[in-house]
């Protein structure tokens, strides 16, 4: 089973695309993670916590994207 991680990566990667709460919150992530420091702690986030932030995330993007 892919996960929210793996397919951060391949959104990283330019390989496909993806719905545009997904491209939002791998944006935001991207961002948080290039930055000095805040990637590194973003690694030391075990895996299953980062992918509920992740989710969290998207729900938010999503909510938001369709109260337009």
């Amino acid at each position: 089973m892919e996960t929210l991680i793996d397919e951060y990566y391949e959104y990283r990667e330019g390989a496909i695309t993806f719905p545009q709460h997904k491209a939002i919150v791998f944006d935001i992530l991207a961002d948080m993670t290039d930055r000095s420091g805040l990637g590194d702690e973003w690694d030391q986030i075990d895996g299953e916590i980062q992918e509920e932030i992740l989710e969290t995330w998207l729900n938010i993007a999503q909510k938001h994207l369709n109260e337009k």
